[in-house]
């Protein structure tokens, strides 16, 4: 069943009027050169899932199904959806131009009944994509994520459905970034390779300041 979705997605080809409405709702800055479209073709079907994860894939293309006709009017392209085992961090994350979902092993074995508000979160990033808009956590991200009762993209919020952070194996070093603005700290698994902006600032309204490491953390889990 896995393989025969991923063969689907791999072979489907956009209608006209879908890549018509996508690029005439594409702007810069997120498109500065037009809506790119989707890669032809996506993906490749091998390797083939490990038999281990095929139960977690079947779940998560039911969730796709119904989500899709419950929340995006049945618009939103297949896509193949499969098991990283080496993503750790995130719950999820998704390559709307290759139509390629991953999830974590760790936070489906761990955490399963919050696999449905991952896949809902990966898929708003399609769903965006898909009609020319910017395809981030943009305020109408946030807005689609209100439908399901999220008070966050992000995870482990108390009081938001997507449950806890799940306690994924892996490194205990973290780096600690801090706003000398608004105060604010970010704890990260790694240090940015860039000068980075503090988003809770340009979410705000309060202008444009860079955040600053603070502090390496190693033996301790600061969530």
């Amino acid at each position: 069943m896995v393989l025969q979705r991923w063969a689907a997605a791999r072979g489907w080809q956009p209608p006209p009027a879908l890549e018509q409405a996508a690029r005439r709702n594409a702007r810069p800055p997120a498109y500065p050169r037009g809506w790119p479209g989707f890669l032809v073709p996506p993906f490749e079907l091998l390797p083939a899932p490990r038999e281990v994860d095929l139960s977690h894939l079947v779940a998560a293309y039911d969730d796709y199904d119904q989500l899709n006709e419950a929340h995006f009017a049945g618009v939103l392209p297949p896509l193949r959806i499969r098991i990283n085992p080496r993503l750790r961090s995130l719950g999820g994350r998704i390559d709307p131009r290759r139509r390629d979902l991953e999830l974590n092993y760790f936070r489906l074995e761990e955490l399963p009944a919050t696999r449905v508000e991952v896949v809902f979160h990966e898929l708003i990033h399609l769903w965006l994509y898909t009609r020319g808009l910017p395809a981030g956590h943009t305020a109408e991200f946030r807005r689609k994520m209100l439908e399901r009762g999220h008070c966050s993209i992000r995870y482990g919020v108390p009081g938001d459905p997507k449950g806890p952070r799940h306690a994924y194996p892996g490194s205990d070093r973290r780096v600690v970034y801090h706003c000398p603005h608004c105060e604010r700290q970010y704890t990260r698994r790694a240090a940015y390779r860039q000068p980075m902006l503090c988003g809770s600032c340009l979410r705000e309204g309060r202008g444009h300041h860079r955040i600053v490491l603070v502090a390496r953390l190693e033996g301790q889990d600061p969530r």
